[in-house]
């Protein structure tokens, strides 16, 4: 990422401030969702946090959380921010987007006693005037506000603006008007139905745009770009269930550098699923998603199928899922040979990147050769990291996640409905790093190894799982449990820790479990192909070892 992160256990602080953290991973905090479980509580005004730049930057990012009110609308509050002692911005907060709550699995906005509050943190961004250098002082100084925490602070050098091209035409020729909060809508649609006609793109210059409902994208080849992701924003004003996002019914489509945002608050209404997704729709042929920044949505991107047929051959790349309520990305509905590439997931309320084959039970089209690689995913509050559901085919490589509250970083399960694993075209995940996940405390009562195997609704067979380091895993580093897991091969796996976050369970055999290397709970179905083999696995710092096994009749085969 371009970005550098300055974490507030590195800071400065003064005034009436506390240290907020949990040695724990304890959900019922607000520093289990922080990174390294900790932050810094701004209490009283005036008090503060400051940095030490080391290297040039124009761009911030502040994450924050404040309080919730008593309706869920959030409170409010101010942050002035001081660079070598110069007030230079005053950040206007709000907690209106964030806190999530839930009674098992069902997020309700409201707030309520019985209910466990998720999504604390949430994110603000602004630019500098005047480039921070190397030796500068950073300081965020609290106004007003019940508290403000602080959990770090990140710095980029962002470049110019990107001027329009010779060949587009821009939305405000056709009467969008930047930083007015009157609707464009009409005005875009127009643009591109001028841009279709005429063979050309279309721009959207720096400033923020506000939309009144959903974006359609229905003419072949638009291609739609901004001025970057720093300079133009696209606000989607409207809050009704699917009222805002961009839809795409078409193919070889490119849209490219802009922020999005949103009036949506919540996943869901009255248990309801609201569908307020950022992208969606049928991707097809060489469409491009890249270089765009959005937050605040039910889910970052869900592809799916339409009329003309499943998303095929869509590339997403460099894009930053941030702060949605559902997942980051969701390759769903038979979409097939996509790939999700060079990319930013983070502060997501289920899975950061997934692939649910979802249509296969009704038109038998099931996703396949999905690729996902080059990624951080970090802070999920649900689920996984990475989740795959069904299909064939899927490459997982290179990619880096971290601090999973309640979820897994990895997990191949048989829970949904749709199209089962094929077992001839098996998925293949290798150079991946999980850093401490896995839980004991998940919505449904459940326990997730970093790396989870369940099969359930249909076989979890033929994964090939290999050069992984599990590092400080919440309970076990790789479990597997359920019935039809088979053909399981791990190969150069390197375990550090498990059982990190000091809780104690009953398990057969053991009524002080924490943690094992790899646990295995799996009905054996009489089937020879029930088994799994690790080759060259090395372990670390294992709790309750390096095998726990209930289940002697499952075949576990371990070579050097």
């Amino acid at each position: 990422m371009p970005y550098l992160r300055y974490d507030s256990q590195e800071a400065i602080v003064s005034g009436r401030a506390t240290h907020e953290k949990t040695k724990t991973f304890d959900v019922r905090t607000s520093a289990a969702e922080a990174s390294n479980q900790e932050f810094w509580k701004l209490n009283e005004n005036e008090s503060s946090i400051a940095w030490k730049v080391i290297q040039a930057a124009n761009g911030i990012v502040v994450r924050f959380t404040m309080p919730d009110d008593k309706t869920g609308e959030g409170t409010t509050g101010e942050l002035d921010v001081l660079i070598n002692g110069k007030k230079v911005e005053s950040l206007p907060l709000t907690s209106r987007w964030a806190y999530q709550y839930f009674e098992r699995g069902t997020p309700q906005k409201q707030p309520d006693e019985k209910r466990l509050p998720l999504f604390q943190f949430d994110e603000i961004r602004f630019l500098l005037k005047q480039s921070l250098i190397p030796g500068d002082e950073i300081k965020l100084v609290k106004k007003s506000g019940t508290y403000i925490g602080v959990d770090f602070i990140e710095l980029e050098a962002v470049e110019a603006p990107i001027k329009k091209p010779n060949d587009a035409l821009s939305v405000t020729e056709f009467g969008a008007k930047a930083n007015d909060g009157k609707d464009d809508l009409n005005a875009f649609v127009t643009c591109m139905k001028a841009a279709y006609k005429q063979n050309k793109s279309v721009y959207i210059p720096e400033g923020e745009f506000t939309l009144s409902n959903r974006l359609e994208l229905t003419f072949p080849g638009t291609t739609m770009m901004g001025s970057g992701m720093w300079y133009t924003k696209l606000y989607f004003s409207n809050d009704a269930p699917r009222g805002g996002g961009i839809a795409s019914t078409t193919r070889d489509v490119h849209v490219s550098h802009f922020f999005m945002d949103c009036n949506n608050t919540t996943r869901m209404d009255n248990g309801r699923n609201r569908g307020y997704h950022c992208f969606s729709g049928s991707w097809r042929g060489q469409s491009v998603i890249e270089y765009v920044w959005e937050q605040h949505f039910t889910v970052g991107i869900w592809t799916s199928s339409t009329a003309n047929g499943p998303t095929d051959g869509l590339r997403v790349s460099h894009v930053r899922l941030r702060n949605n309520y559902a997942d980051g990305v969701n390759f769903a509905s038979g979409s097939s040979n996509c790939i999700f590439e060079y990319s930013d997931v983070r502060n997501c309320g289920d899975d950061g990147l997934a692939s649910w084959s979802s249509n296969g039970l009704t038109n038998n089209t099931c996703n396949k050769n999905n690729i996902f690689r080059w990624n951080t995913v970090e802070f999920i509050w649900r689920a996984s990291g990475i989740g795959m559901f069904g299909g064939g085919g899927h490459k997982i490589y290179n990619n880096i996640v971290s601090e999973c509250l309640g979820s897994s970083a990895l997990r191949f399960v048989s829970d949904f409905p749709g199209c089962g694993y094929d077992p001839n075209n098996p998925m293949e995940v290798y150079n991946c790093t999980f850093y401490k996940c896995g839980s004991r405390q998940t919505l449904y009562g459940a326990i997730y190894g970093a790396i989870e195997l369940h099969g359930s609704r249909y076989e979890v067979w033929n994964m090939k799982i290999h050069d992984i380091d599990i590092i400080e895993s919440q309970v076990d580093a790789i479990r597997m449990i359920g019935k039809n897991v088979s053909g399981i091969e791990f190969k150069n796996i390197h375990i550090k820790g498990t059982g990190k976050d000091d809780w104690t369970m009953k398990v057969p055999g053991n009524d002080n479990y924490r943690g094992a290397g790899v646990y295995c709970e799996t009905e054996e179905q009489g089937s020879p192909e029930c088994s799994a083999t690790f080759k060259n696995v090395t372990f670390e710092d294992c709790y309750d070892g390096n095998y726990y096994n209930v289940n002697k009749t499952y075949k576990l085969t371990i070579k050097k």
